[in-house]
Formats: C-alpha cells, structure tokens, sequence
C-alpha cells in the first residue's frame, strides 16, 4: 500500500518550513524516528523509519512498512491505479489522454501554470491540477510507503496541522 497526504495550497516558498514542522509533529508522535534510509534499494529515496506508536495508529498488523517521505516541491502524487479525472458538473469520470495529461503536468511542473484538460462527455476545460483525482499535486507532500488505509483522524489532525486544503493519492505498492 501507499498513501501520500498532499497539502494543495502551500507555496513552494512556504513548503520547506511547513515540512520541518511536519517532521516535528511525527517525531513527536512518535509515529517516524529521526533515522533515514533508503527506502528501495539501489534508489536515491531516503524516508523515515516507522516509529513506537505506529501500532497504535494502524493496528495489529504493520509488518510491512516501509517508511515515510516528506517531499517538496511541485510534485504530482500519482495513485497505481490510474490516474483518472471526476467532472464536477456531468459527474463522469474518465482517464485523459495521456498526451494531454503529459502536457498538462509538464506545464505545471516546470513553474508554469497546470495546463488544461476537457471533460469528454460535457466539454467543462480547467487545469489539471483542479479536477477531482486520485493523484494530488502540490508543493508538500507526505508519503506513506507500505502503509495500510491511513486512518481518517490521522489525515484530519494531518490536514489540520498543514492548516490548507488537501488531497490523498493512495495506490498498492511502490
């Protein structure tokens, strides 16, 4: 499992600091230790180690986790399972073209503007960054590697924390 909360609102200005306050918070609640490692071996990630309270959090059973990444910068946190689009006026979902979403993201993640994206079914046009998706773009984000459904409460004191919007990308492995 994977899981990233992604606070949609944050400059990337303001997204360093904010990322200290959040690896504070998850210090403090002893959900990380303040050890990294790299996450997949052979690759350049480095995360948190879970820390003593995660059972408590999650459950019985995290035997499987890996760790937490707290990520800056304009990133788009991509869900396994697709990446498809929900029309806030028609209600239909759809995959985009992966040309046009490829576009899109580009735009976006260069420093420019998140390029725009059509509804099939009734032609509504926006940025990419603002349908409602199961990916989340944003200039912080926490990942959760080889965690189970991260527990609503904890997203809510999480979003609370960040004190902004945000969005959840979660997918099976990574």
């Amino acid at each position: 499992m994977y899981a990233a909360v992604v606070d949609r609102e944050v400059s990337a200005e303001d997204a360093p600091k904010l990322a200290d306050e959040v690896r504070s918070w998850l210090l403090m609640r002893q959900v990380i230790i303040g050890e990294q490692f790299e996450i997949f071996e052979g690759d350049p990630l480095w995360a948190y180690r879970p820390g003593s309270n995660v059972k408590r959090l999650l459950g019985p059973s995290p035997d499987m986790l890996r760790g937490v990444r707290i990520v800056t910068g304009r990133t788009a946190f991509s869900s396994t399972a697709g990446h498809f689009l929900f029309c806030p006026v028609c209600r239909y979902t759809f995959e985009p073209d992966e040309d046009d979403a490829t576009d899109a993201l580009a735009e976006w993640q260069s420093g420019g503007n998140a390029g725009p994206v059509s509804c099939p079914d009734c032609y509504l046009t926006q940025p990419i960054t603002e349908w409602d998706s199961d990916w989340a773009y944003g200039n912080l984000g926490i990942e959760f590697h080889g965690w189970p459904d991260l527990p609503y409460f904890f997203v809510r004191e999480l979003t609370r924390l960040l004190a902004h919007e945000t969005s959840v990308a979660c997918g099976v492995a990574r």
